[in-house]
């Protein structure tokens, strides 16, 4: 939001300005989040205004396949989901984007290049996702290290923690 914010200004001062005067920001009274959001549509009813937004920065969910193969989001209360969102952080870094814990879904601040640029990318490195495993105590590591795990030895990364 804030590279947009100063590139609009840069750009087109008089409509940076009325472009801010769209963006709301809706708030989770839960956790105190907030998500900053383009007003696409407001209604009055009953007494109340309603506002459709949409995230002025990129939203973004942690998926994971299921036993169906099916994409699913992983519980974002989950340790792992925790995990995850530190190890995504950090990798999205390197591409100046910054991985946000907004209100009701997690968004990507920041000039997102090409989709195929980023797919696989943990850590700097290129991965497939299944060379990711999960074992019973939701901890992840990499498929080449399953095999000395099996064997007792200390795989280089067991957890993602910090």
């Amino acid at each position: 939001l804030r590279q947009q914010r100063a590139r609009a200004a840069a750009e087109a001062p008089e409509e940076a300005a009325a472009a801010l005067e769209n963006v709301v920001s809706f708030y989770e009274p839960e956790t105190g989040r907030a998500i900053p959001c383009a007003k696409e549509f407001e209604a009055d009813a009953d007494g109340a205004r309603y506002v459709i937004g949409t995230p002025v920065d990129t939203p973004a969910t942690i998926c994971t396949f299921n036993d169906a193969g099916e994409l699913a989001p992983l519980d974002p209360e989950s340790k792992l989901h925790e995990e995850l969102v530190a190890m995504f952080e950090t990798a999205l870094e390197e591409y100046s984007l910054t991985l946000l814990r907004t209100a009701v879904t997690l968004t990507i601040e920041g000039e997102m290049e090409d989709d195929e640029d980023l797919d696989g990318v943990v850590d700097g490195e290129d991965y497939d996702e299944d060379d990711f495993l999960i074992d019973e105590d939701d901890d992840m590591y990499y498929e080449d290290e399953e095999e000395e795990k099996e064997d007792g030895g200390t795989p280089d990364v067991v957890t993602l923690d910090g």
